[in-house]
């Protein structure tokens, strides 16, 4: 059974191998697998223009962490490339480190949501400590669907946003013994509205917690929700596979 990651990151520090090795051995796993390779600044969009393999799909956005810095010209390059990518992030608020650049935050994020509206793509959306505002942006944006990567959240928000249209994205941190919410969580609203993800080189899932992560590794993830569910691998694989396609407009 392919594996479908709909969030990695190409180009990190954190790798100690180049992005044509993070894809190569990827598919080298397995040729019919499927990524979404996301991007965080007008540098990673660039450099995802010159990723050119069937099955490596693009995400193009400004990350919150950038909302002191970015030029609005990455918003020209994103409108180019709109063929060529299925959604657009990664994107969102983050709330984590402070609240210092709040405003700018949601300004960049309102002027995000008005671009997926304007090419007709759904987005990837960061969330850290900022729920409430979250919601109110995607409440003034109801054209607008997507998914909320590596889901931290509370189980009443997830109810929410699932009503809303949104994916749940889960990852490695499902795998960690004191990430019981995120198990509940899951487990109580089931797998219809959930997608697998790495976010690589981040959160590497156990057994490989504490390496670097790789897009191959969301097998791990899959298998460890398989054991929760009483279901194969395979079968959760096919389940969150196919709420990929919708939630990316591949069928």
């Amino acid at each position: 059974m392919e594996l479908f990651d709909t969030h990695a990151h190409l180009w990190d520090v954190k790798y100690d191998v180049d992005a044509e090795t993070v894809i190569k051995d990827f598919f080298d796993d397995n040729e019919n697998n499927i990524m979404v390779a996301v991007g965080t600044n007008a540098d990673d969009c660039k450099m995802l223009t010159s990723i050119h393999h069937p099955r490596v799909f693009k995400a193009m956005g400004v990350h919150p962490q950038f909302a002191n810095s970015y030029d609005e010209g990455v918003f020209d390059l994103i409108r180019e490339n709109k063929n060529d990518i299925v959604a657009i992030g990664e994107i969102g608020l983050d709330y984590y480190y402070g609240k210092d650049d709040k405003d700018k935050q949601l300004d960049l994020l309102e002027k995000q949501f008005a671009l997926a509206e304007e090419l007709e793509k759904p987005v990837i959306l960061h969330c850290r400590e900022a729920s409430g505002d979250l919601l109110s942006i995607i409440e003034r944006h109801p054209k607008v669907r997507g998914v909320v990567h590596c889901y931290s959240g509370s189980l009443e928000t997830a109810k929410i946003l699932i009503k809303k249209g949104y994916y749940l994205g889960v990852g490695g941190s499902y795998t960690f013994k004191n990430n019981r919410k995120l198990k509940e969580i899951v487990q109580s609203l089931g797998l219809g509205n959930v997608v697998l993800e790495t976010d690589s080189p981040y959160l590497a899932p156990v057994p490989m917690r504490g390496k670097v992560n790789r897009p191959q590794f969301v097998r791990y993830t899959a298998k460890a929700i398989a054991e929760d569910f009483d279901l194969s691998e395979e079968d959760v694989l096919k389940i969150t596979t196919q709420n990929a396609y919708k939630l990316f407009n591949l069928e």
